[in-house]
């Protein structure tokens, strides 16, 4: 078992990740309001915040989403999985020059791990 397994926060990630899987977005937006509300790992804090993006977007509450986004989108992060949960969000949100800067960061974080 990893440490995301053991700790609160790990379940609800799961929970999140489950309820995007079934399209119940009414789900995600709840579990998502949850973990908000918790100290957790910035890489978690991330994954919910744009899977809850990309739920808002499917049920047109696209201000909201864009509102939400905008509070992770300028951030620097370490990993390219990190980049890629961005520009997922930003394509749901038809944000197109957002998901290129994203992908952008991704590869140059890729490259630099082959060095």
């Amino acid at each position: 078992m990893t440490e995301e397994d053991t700790k609160p926060e790990g379940q609800l990630i799961r929970e999140i990740r489950s309820s995007f899987a079934r399209a119940d977005w009414d789900g995600v937006s709840s579990l998502y309001e949850r973990i908000a509300g918790i100290k957790t790992d910035r890489a978690l804090r991330l994954e919910a915040t744009c899977l809850a993006v990309r739920a808002l977007a499917a049920v047109n509450q696209r201000s909201a989403a864009r509102h939400l986004l905008k509070s992770v989108a300028a951030n620097d992060y370490r990993k390219p999985t990190h980049y890629e949960f961005l520009a997922r969000a930003h394509l749901d949100l038809k944000q197109y020059k957002g998901a290129s800067e994203a992908c952008e960061r991704a590869e140059q974080l890729r490259l630099a791990e082959l060095k």
